[in-house]
């Protein structure tokens, strides 16, 4: 990734020569791409990015078409920095009023299943889909051991997502996200555990069906009627608290706790 920033920056940020922003990713994305085959094991040319494939049963042309060892496995669209890509109707799809059905399958940062950053993603995900499973395949956490990682060189949690598309859909009823995670350890294991998954079996757990909420299990039982932490607690974005310059003041011990708590729920007040 910090070649690719590095390249990228180059080509952007040049004070003499200007050109369309697009253009000025390709030749460091097609970098990144083969970086990431390397990382992933592949051998050197096996993954191929053909630039302006057109898809004529979608009247569209994306900007890259990937294939691995000649087998077409997806697209690229690029978008100059700053920009979103807004989901695609097709002319197609606008001339029938319909939108098609389909599948997507991909592997990314484990981050994407609850991290606030991704909640706009996970609310597209729900309303263009009928369908979501979740694979977590870094149970382990941040930096496991090399030997559980599903890529060795990459340290960060990753998981796969799996959204499918049934025709006519309603797309003002959140889809059904499912989520389940593969057994800690070695990741011959998790290989062996991902050939024994069905998207029928029973390893599933529902995720909530709110639209921004994480794509981790729903909580359920009493804890799922507890307030959150934050909101015991007076907001970041309404002070900062008291500031004394200090730690002794705000680092009580042991014993303070405890009456302190004794207090608190002692209290007859229902407002405490």
């Amino acid at each position: 990734m910090s070649r690719f920033g590095v390249a990228a920056e180059a080509k952007l940020s040049n004070p003499l020569v200007s050109g369309e922003p697009e253009d000025q990713l390709r030749a460091p994305l097609e970098g990144l791409l083969a970086d990431l085959a390397a990382l992933a094991g592949f051998s050197e040319g096996a993954v191929t990015a053909i630039g302006e494939h057109s898809l004529s049963d979608l009247k569209t042309r994306p900007d890259y078409a990937v294939t691995v060892d000649g087998a077409l496995v997806g697209h690229i669209e690029v978008k100059a920095p700053g920009k979103g890509a807004d989901r695609v109707v097709t002319q197609g799809e606008a001339e029938a009023g319909t939108r098609r059905e389909g599948v997507i399958c991909y592997i990314t940062a484990a981050g994407f299943l609850a991290g606030d950053g991704f909640q706009k993603i996970r609310a597209d995900l729900r309303r263009d889909c009928s369908d979501v499973w979740v694979i977590d395949c870094s149970p382990e956490g941040q930096f496991p051991d090399t030997n559980t990682r599903i890529f060795q060189g990459v340290p960060q949690p990753v998981c796969i997502v799996l959204a499918a598309r049934a025709p006519d859909i309603d797309e003002t009823a959140p889809a059904r996200v499912r989520y389940t995670a593969l057994p800690e350890g070695h990741r011959e294991a998790k290989f062996d555990a991902l050939t024994a998954l069905h998207l029928d079996g029973e390893a599933w757990d529902d995720a909530s069906d709110s639209w921004r909420a994480s794509f981790l299990p729903a909580a359920s039982g009493d804890w799922a009627s507890y307030p959150k932490l934050f909101d015991l607690f007076i907001p970041k974005s309404d002070g900062t608290g008291v500031m004394t310059g200090r730690t002794w003041p705000i680092a009580p011990d042991a014993e303070t706790l405890r009456q302190r708590w004794q207090r608190l729920t002692a209290d007859p007040d229902p407002k405490k």
